[in-house]
């Protein structure tokens, strides 16, 4: 799971949203503020709309690979399970 920053902060490297909505909702977290009811509920929605289109990487051979985003919520049953037991294994 990710933190609000963490989400508002990827939407604007994928420049995703309203930005100057996203670089205040940014700058009141950043500074431990409460965040509006309504500022939360858009940064959800934000997240679970944006696009699935991955950002595309030119390698150094000047061939393209696409550059994808993981997240828990992209992982399935197993996968998620796996990293819980990994996670919380001593190391």
């Amino acid at each position: 799971m990710t933190s609000l920053l963490d989400d508002v902060k990827r939407m604007l490297e994928i420049g995703y949203g309203d930005i100057p909505r996203l670089q205040h909702i940014k700058e009141t977290l950043e500074k431990n503020k409460m965040l509006y009811v309504s500022d939360r509920k858009y940064l959800h929605k934000l997240t679970q709309d944006q696009p699935e289109k991955p950002q595309v990487k030119t390698s150094s051979y000047g061939s393209e690979k696409p550059v994808g985003y993981s997240t828990d919520m992209d992982l399935g049953l197993e996968d998620l399970e796996e990293k819980i037991r990994v996670d919380e294994e001593p190391s």
